[in-house]
């Protein structure tokens, strides 16, 4: 059970957060309408932002209470996400979340508590 387990690396917005049970973090980058191959096969990039990154962090079992926390912090928000990156080690972006969810199952299961509950932190710039 989730229930006082803080990270020592994961944090929102310099908050230490309960230890993500999974993190997956992807990258992508941007190019601008220009980029594309030329007659000669030649691909031009004009990059607009590079390594934007984009972190999937699925929660072990929580309350109710520690759920409905977590996602008011995150949901529809812009917030700073420190966590580890594989790129840069522990890293903080500014990000917002577009996507959460979580799932209940009877009181008899799980104690009633939220699992699988996930979140999707996206951020707002890379590099240039």
């Amino acid at each position: 059970m989730a229930l006082g387990r803080k990270s020592t690396i994961f944090k929102i917005n310099g908050k230490a957060m309960i230890s993500p049970q999974e993190c997956k973090v992807e990258y992508d980058s941007l190019a601008d309408e220009n980029s594309g191959r030329t007659m000669d096969g030649v691909m031009h990039i004009n990059w607009i932002w590079r390594n934007i990154r984009k972190v999937n962090i699925k929660m072990p079992p929580l309350t109710t209470a520690e759920l409905g926390q977590l996602l008011s912090q995150v949901q529809g928000q812009e917030y700073s996400l420190t966590y580890l990156d594989p790129i840069k080690g522990k890293h903080t972006i500014r990000a917002y979340t577009s996507k959460s969810s979580g799932d209940i199952h009877s009181g008899v299961l799980y104690n009633g508590l939220w699992v699988g509950a996930s979140f999707n932190a996206i951020e707002l710039e890379g590099e240039r």
